[in-house]
């Protein structure tokens, strides 16, 4: 065999394997560049392609310097595709019909002239089917579209049009704010313990000995309530949102003051503090003497829900306003009763009374959880932990004793109460351990942390130093 007839065998053989290749791909669903062809359209009208051109890419930004040789390409993110379509349209066209010239031209003009909200076709933008690239959504006309007529035509009209590809139009939504959605839950608690008050005083048999257990209930919880607003703690707290160093002592913010006499607003502070203490010492009085007539529940769930109320007042600032209300919601007397249907009495109204008083507090605590503002996600988290803690513990007592309404109360109250906290907790930073070689100045360690000096203040809240110029060398700080 010569060379030539060699050559000849090997080139058969490769075609053979080619068409075999070519036939899978067929047989596989890879088709022919025929076959996958499909019917243009344009906004739902067909038309035939005579030519078309695609373009897309990055943008670049070329950024040049002198004395250097070389510039840097700086990427802007991907290119809008553009699609330049060569078209025609065929008079009941035997590939894709169409009907008259005169009536396609006229729906493809109505469909490139239509404006974003006409339809809901039209909303975000045309939809192109490409011949050989297939559906593209989002498109619009960038210039007119021409259409050529000729007399030598016929019935055939050419034309030419432009299209950019661009991204789904987004419009804001509808949605329930989860401070509104915790109140909502709240008054729903409120009114449910109210119920349950109601149904659980109406089978206790009216006594003096009632009446003078539901007294001694409220009494201790007043107690409760003073020692809770009259601590330093509390009293310290107005001054916590003052800006300036003043407020740094008391756990508050350390921003620089811009009022006109810092001491002058202190001194308000703590007036209107007072103030409150005072109302809210009244509101207490007001709550015993309720308690006298516990045999009228409503008046007694009110002066309950307004000493809540009162105390959450007292609070300046919203975290110390959780503390106080945490305090007032782990309230669990359980004083020895007699035996016998006195002591039956008095237990019962001691149960009850003290259950509205708690449930009361839970739904003020909701409020406020609702209106404190974290932080950090650590502080969101651990705030969420703190109130959802309480509720389990309401949650499994009204579980036990059977108040159904009051359980699915609490639990839509848990449930909103989550959702704010991971909500708003969710878009914040989370905290971090930062440790360095020694001791350094807050606006050092905010440039290194932060990139700015700025935050330095921020700093000094978080770790509580002796001096800011003194930071200590292991604390937490925001991430971010």
């Amino acid at each position: 065999m010569g060379v030539f007839s060699k050559i000849e065998s090997v080139a058969g053989s490769v075609s053979a394997g080619l068409r075999g290749i070519a036939g899978v791909a067929t047989a596989l669903g890879g088709g022919t560049w025929e076959q996958s062809l499909r019917i243009a359209s344009l906004g739902g009208v067909p038309f035939a392609v005579e030519s078309a051109t695609t373009a897309g890419g990055r943008q670049s930004v070329v950024h040049a310097y002198p004395f250097r040789d070389t510039v840097w390409v700086e990427d802007m993110g991907k290119l809008a595709r553009r699609f330049q379509i060569y078209g025609f349209l065929v008079e009941n066209s035997v590939i894709y019909g169409g009907g008259g010239v005169v009536a396609q031209r006229d729906r493809l003009l109505r469909a490139v002239e239509s404006k974003p909200g006409d339809s809901i076709a039209a909303l975000n933008g045309l939809t192109l089917v490409h011949p050989t690239l297939g559906t593209i959504r989002n498109v619009s006309c960038l210039g007119p579209i021409e259409f050529l007529e000729r007399a030598d035509a016929g019935r055939v009209l050419q034309f030419r049009v432009t299209l950019l590809q661009g991204g789904p139009r987004f419009f804001p939504a509808s949605v329930s704010s989860t401070g509104d959605v915790v109140a909502r839950s709240a008054d729903s608690l409120f009114g449910a313990a109210v119920e349950t008050l109601q149904r659980a005083m109406s089978v206790v048999q009216e006594v003096g000995s009632a009446i003078t257990q539901a007294v001694s209930t409220a009494m201790r919880w007043v107690g409760v309530v003073r020692n809770a607003i009259n601590d330093v703690r509390s009293i310290g707290a107005a001054l916590s949102i003052l800006p300036g160093r003043l407020g740094r002592l008391f756990g508050g913010s350390a921003k620089p003051s811009r009022l006109p006499s810092p001491p002058i607003v202190a001194a308000q502070r703590l007036a209107a503090n007072a103030e409150a203490r005072a109302v809210a010492i009244k509101d207490g009085n007001t709550l015993v003497a309720a308690a006298g007539s516990i045999f009228k529940p409503q008046a007694f769930a009110d002066a309950a829900r307004a000493q809540a109320k009162s105390v959450a007042a007292t609070a300046t600032d919203p975290a110390d306003r959780v503390r106080l209300l945490a305090l007032m919601v782990s309230f669990h007397p359980a004083d020895p009763m007699p035996s016998g249907v006195l002591g039956q009495a008095m237990s019962r109204t001691q149960g009850a009374c003290a259950a509205m008083l708690r449930r009361s507090a839970l739904a003020e605590l909701a409020r406020a959880s609702a209106e404190y503002e974290p932080a950090s996600f650590d502080d969101a988290v651990a705030t969420r932990d703190q109130v959802t803690r309480l509720l389990d513990t309401e949650i499994q007592l009204a579980g036990d004793t059977g108040e159904d309404a009051v359980y699915q109360a609490l639990r839509e109250v848990r449930q909103a109460v989550v959702q704010d906290m991971d909500t708003r907790g969710g878009r914040l930073s989370r905290m971090r351990d930062v440790s360095v070689a020694t001791d350094l100045p807050a606006p050092v360690l905010s440039i290194r942390l932060y990139r700015t000096g700025q935050r330095s203040d921020e700093l000094v809240v978080q770790t509580d130093p002796d001096h800011p110029a003194f930071m200590p060398t292991r604390f937490r700080a925001l991430d971010a």
